[in-house]
């Protein structure tokens, strides 16, 4: 199956079971593409360049608001798998991904990027991951990256705009904090300027039923969960999935044993972010 020439996705509340047929290609290219790309030549079942030539070649433009988020994220695999084979095992660039890169992914990460909530975190890696592939200068994006934490963030770490979405407020704290440690990864910024806000979202980590951040009811929950739509239940954290991959990461960062082995050792299969470690 090609790539589609103009992405749409549906937007996940409005109806969950369409938005998943709509990511289903995306996510599969993408994840084959990566976890091939990780393991090298020698260990290739199948050449992930096809998937990124596939998508290269074929797909022309996001065509909403949530085909750029859902690109941003699920799609930056695609340029995190670019990246392994061009540096790592030191294979030949490809024209056609770079074009790609920059007249389809970048954009679509670029519109999401003033954000600060977790579409601007994913949009901040999106629009990372692009301009070292395109060695575009990436001064915005350390200017950016101190910015997006500042006005993320309040005095104590805490992530205030992804407290109101109450049932799923943890796994959207993981799903903003994700994205901007990797950004963390790839740019000379103070990685510290995370650790207040990893320390935050761990008491509730470690502890979900503390989170205090409970939904509406009534007519105001009703409003509420148009503006700030969220599941019907608290999201629990994972230790073989969500949040296990970002903690371990963090814990070799942060040298945090607790953090570090919290959770299953990588890979993480279910992930779109430190799939590996």
């Amino acid at each position: 199956m090609t790539a589609p020439a103009h992405l749409y996705i549906t937007p996940a509340y409005l109806n969950p079971a369409q938005a998943d047929k709509d990511k289903a290609q995306l996510q599969q290219d993408s994840l084959w593409a990566y976890d091939q790309a990780w393991l090298g030549p020698d260990l290739w079942v199948e050449d992930p360049r096809h998937q990124l030539l596939d998508w290269a070649t074929n797909n022309k433009s996001l065509v909403n608001m949530e085909a750029n988020l859902v690109m941003s994220f699920k799609g930056q695999l695609f340029l995190e798998a670019y990246r392994l084979l061009t540096a790592r095992w030191e294979l030949p660039r490809i024209p056609e991904f770079e074009a790609w890169v920059k007249n389809v992914y970048r954009p679509g990460a670029e519109a999401i990027y003033p954000r600060y909530s977790n579409w601007g975190a994913w949009g901040l890696l999106g629009c990372t991951l692009s301009d070292i592939i395109l060695k575009w200068d990436r001064s915005s994006n350390i200017f950016r990256f101190n910015q997006l934490i500042s006005k993320a963030t309040d005095d104590h770490g805490a992530l205030w705009i992804e407290e109101g979405r109450t049932n799923s407020g943890i796994w959207y704290s993981y799903f903003t904090i994700a994205p901007i440690l990797r950004v963390a990864q790839l740019l000379p910024v103070d990685k510290y300027m995370l650790y207040d806000p990893l320390c935050w979202l761990w008491q509730y980590v470690v502890n979900p039923q503390s989170w205090p951040y409970k939904p509406k009811t009534g007519i105001w929950g009703f409003i509420q969960n148009i503006f700030k739509p969220h599941a019907s239940q608290l999201e629990l954290p994972r230790k073989d999935d969500w949040p296990a991959n970002l903690y371990y990461v963090a814990g070799l960062i942060f040298d945090r044993v607790d953090w570090r082995t919290w959770g299953q050792p990588p890979p993480y299969k279910g992930t779109n972010i430190f799939r590996h470690g």
